[in-house]
């Protein structure tokens, strides 16, 4: 039984300012530790569910946060950046399950370190006409090569998103938003002990969860932070300029959406 995990960071208990998540930031080594042992707990429960192949994607900014030599030596790691997939490189349909650990809450919600995959550029993102964050948008993904997504965890804003779109999934609350850059956070003892019993659970109960699927063809407007960046975007071939700041695109799948998506967000920063 093979199992795919994707590690954010913004997500993990403890974590609640930019100071924790770039390399220059004060608190960032300590910021990677205690990812690295939130991913240790979901791989512990995944082995305990009876995985035999559990495939780690480091998914944060440049994708090198993991502390290798800390990981669970049972897991593989996929580090670095960029990555063709991104966040959900690597996932294919030889997988039985997908687990998203220390994922954060879309842009314009009220939880922790809340945006959708560029604090700088994006402001809104809609699929289909559906408003959708990083999470959603990694559980298409998932669904395009109809793996189930099994498991989240994050702040309880991010267990509100998550518990709306994958019915049945577990999702585990590790800190209470107070705001964009507050949290009620639990020891990052108890988190894990959690993520681990919960990543366990979900593994044995695989069988119950459905992929989530996009409608296709994908319509996608991506809303930017102004309208400089709107006009770098429209650069793209495909893209519709749909007003001040909004682009948007429309792809045969969910893949080529992403990666679509990525290009615009890519764009849109060189401004």
């Amino acid at each position: 039984m093979k199992i795919y995990i994707s590690v954010d960071m913004e997500g993990i208990c403890g974590i609640v300012n930019w100071d924790c998540t770039s390399e220059s930031g004060y608190d960032y080594h300590r910021a990677r530790s205690l990812m690295t042992g939130e991913v240790n707990a979901a791989i512990r429960g995944a082995l305990k569910a009876g995985a035999s192949e559990v495939i780690v994607n480091d998914s944060h900014n440049k994708m090198t946060n993991i502390v290798i030599e800390d990981l669970h030596p049972e897991a593989v790691l996929i580090s670095g950046y960029p990555k063709l997939n991104s966040m959900m490189e690597g996932l294919d349909d030889t997988f039985d399950g997908v687990l998203l650990i220390g994922y954060h809450s879309r842009i314009n919600t009220r939880g922790v370190l809340n945006h959708t995959y560029s604090s700088r550029s994006v402001y809104n993102l809609k699929i289909n006409g559906t408003d959708i964050g990083e999470f959603g948008l990694n559980c298409y993904i998932a669904g395009h090569y109809n793996v189930p997504v099994l498991m989240a965890t994050g702040d309880d804003q991010l267990t509100c998103e998550a518990e709306a779109m994958v019915t049945g999934i577990q999702a585990v609350t590790v800190k209470k938003a107070r705001g964009r850059y507050s949290a009620l956070c639990m020891h990052p003892e108890r988190a894990c002990a959690l993520i681990e019993e919960a990543a366990q659970s979900a593994i044995q109960n695989k069988d119950r969860m459905l992929p989530v699927k996009a409608v296709e063809p994908v319509h996608m407007e991506v809303t930017l932070m102004n309208s400089g960046m709107a006009d770098e975007a429209e650069i793209m071939p495909g893209i519709e300029r749909t007003g001040a700041n909004t682009v948007a695109y429309t792809a045969p799948d969910v893949i080529t959406a992403y990666r679509a998506f990525r290009t615009i967000t890519a764009l849109a920063c060189s401004v």
